[in-house]
């Protein structure tokens, strides 16, 4: 394991749909497990498999393992998703449909 991370804690210690606090030197770090997976916020920044993004942390929420929101922006994967009404967005269906108020989200792959 590189120097650039540290042990927190098992998977099985952060109840599903829950959040735990940790403290790294002077920096005090949130982990969310969703029914998906997880993310680690750090007060300023979200972290999703390493990708780092700039959020409003009182307002987010991360709602699977692909999708997250907050007062502003709705997130796919850390990549903001333009023109999507986070208020409105919800998940749907499964982990790539997903809800707008205008809008419905579907995630394709072209091979």
């Amino acid at each position: 394991m590189s120097d650039d991370w540290i042990e927190v804690c098992a998977t099985g210690d952060v109840d599903e749909e829950d959040v735990i606090r940790f403290d790294h030197g002077e920096n005090t770090f949130c982990i969310y497990n969703t029914s998906k997976g997880f993310y680690a916020t750090d007060g300023q920044f979200a972290y999703y498999h390493s990708h780092k993004f700039d959020i409003d942390v009182k307002s987010f929420n991360a709602l699977n393992l692909y999708y997250a929101k907050d007062a502003h922006n709705v997130y796919y994967e850390g990549d903001i998703v333009i023109g999507v009404d986070p208020a409105s967005f919800k998940t749907v269906a499964h982990r790539f449909k997903a809800k707008g108020k205008d809008t419905l989200h579907c995630y394709t792959q072209v091979t």
